[in-house]
């Protein structure tokens, strides 16, 4: 694009034009000048659109326009905008030089959001795509630990994979369950959680306060003593460190953290 700043006001002849972009990938042209502009292949059909100037952010940019286009039978291209879907429609407005049309400027670009019908006319909020870079960067925190969620979309973990069941034995309380066969190394299901499968406290779940090898302790007791053949099905979680990660999963690909921050000694050095 191009914007000839050496030409005076008065030389200028100046036009808005808009280009709708709809989310089914169909587009249509309108111009606020009295008659319909050719520009390039396309012919914008003028409509007396009316917009705000723009409301500003604290910093100063754009935040979002509002588009005004009046229902009246006379305007059937505001009937076709009716009948479709406005949100997410993709708003471009250029200003152009009617009489050099290769003097032009993009003016505003953005998304469609909030749209509101009466029996007049069509109001439509649209917010500036700078907006799309108000995020917080980097997206992760960035420490040492992973802070993915486990079984999560990048964590990659199959939940189903990591299912243990079981059988509570004798001595088993509201709080403890005993079970011998368990040969997991202590801690394995630290922070995970069991699930009770038969018996009085059948589909309760509870968290894993504690392992160690054929001894489950959770944080909040069931609702009743767990009885001698009750089943179960348990969930290992993860402690966030790379080398559970690795040594208890073998998913450090996928893990979330940076392992090698220097801790504050070394980065003195």
């Amino acid at each position: 694009m191009s914007w000839t700043t050496a030409i005076s006001s008065d030389q200028l002849q100046l036009s808005e034009l808009y280009k709708f972009t709809y989310t089914d990938g169909s587009i249509e042209y309108f111009t606020t000048f009295e008659s319909n502009i050719t520009w390039g292949s396309n012919v914008y059909l003028a409509v007396p659109f009316t917009r705000t100037t723009g409301r500003k952010e604290s910093d100063l940019s754009v935040g979002y326009i509002t588009i005004n286009i009046p229902r009246t039978d006379d305007y059937t291209q505001t009937a076709k905008l009716l009948n479709r879907y406005l949100d997410n429609t993709e708003v471009l407005i250029t200003w152009i030089d009617r009489k050099d049309h290769a003097n032009y400027r993009v003016a505003f670009l953005g998304k469609v959001g909030e749209v509101a019908y009466n029996l007049t006319s069509v109001t439509m909020n649209v917010k500036n795509d700078l907006n799309l870079f108000n995020k917080e960067i980097p997206r992760r925190m960035y420490c040492e630990g992973c802070n993915l969620e486990m079984y999560g979309k990048y964590c990659k973990l199959v939940k189903a994979s990591h299912e243990e069941t079981g059988t509570a034995e004798a001595g088993s309380t509201t709080t403890i369950i005993n079970d011998s066969s368990r040969a997991e190394a202590d801690e394995y299901f630290d922070l995970g959680y069991i699930e009770m499968t038969s018996g009085v406290n059948n589909g309760e779940q509870r968290s894993v306060f504690s392992y160690e090898v054929g001894i489950i302790e959770v944080d909040e007791p069931f609702s009743n003593t767990v009885g001698i053949g009750d089943t179960y099905k348990m969930y290992p979680h993860c402690k966030k460190t790379y080398e559970k990660c690795r040594d208890d999963y073998s998913n450090q690909l996928n893990y979330g953290g940076f392992e090698d921050i220097p801790d504050a000694v070394e980065a003195l050095i």
